[in-house]
């Protein structure tokens, strides 16, 4: 696996993510499918849920924290990745019907197409160089060698009508 994408400890957090993830699912009466290594990197979706005949591709996020080094995670903000580490487009463009946010007690559904919309309309082109300024900005990590380009929005912010809360 490509060290840009996941560290040892990012990884089990992310693993952690989905294994609490699809237990909710589970309780809520989904089966589940696991998406293909293939799928996961290049469609921006972990699984499959399903129901009544109803397929759902989600994108599992794990808990997130302002930088590396936050003691705490993020409560009340979301990173919403705009393009990869290689600069190809990221999971806000791939093919997942909902990103599953995991926050402390609950995971935040919210419908991908509608959170672009939100985020094309809200994230301003500016760029920062500090996480603490990517609020609706975009910010980058070109200087370690990396082509991303992520902001943060405001949970709050975001329209009713774009999610649910599956509560942990």
């Amino acid at each position: 696996m490509n060290n840009f994408y996941r560290s040892k400890d990012t990884g089990d957090i992310g693993d952690k993510a989905v294994e609490i993830f699809k237990r909710l699912a589970k309780e809520q009466g989904y089966d589940i499918k696991d998406a293909t290594t293939q799928e996961d990197m290049h469609q921006h979706f972990d699984v499959i849920i399903s129901k009544e005949g109803a397929e759902i591709k989600v994108e599992i996020k794990a808990l997130k924290r302002l930088t590396r080094s936050a003691k705490s995670s993020l409560r009340d903000l979301m990173w919403v990745e705009l393009k990869n580490v290689r600069g190809n487009p990221g999971w806000l463009y791939g093919n997942a019907k909902i990103i599953a946010q995991q926050f402390e007690n609950y995971f935040l559904l919210v419908s991908r197409t509608l959170l672009k919309e939100f985020v094309e309309q809200r994230v301003s082109k500016i760029k920062v160089k500090s996480p603490k300024d990517a609020i609706y900005k975009i910010y980058t990590r070109e200087k370690w060698g990396r082509k991303d380009q992520i902001t943060l929005i405001k949970v709050t912010d975001i329209p009713a009508e774009a999610y649910i809360i599956w509560p942990d």
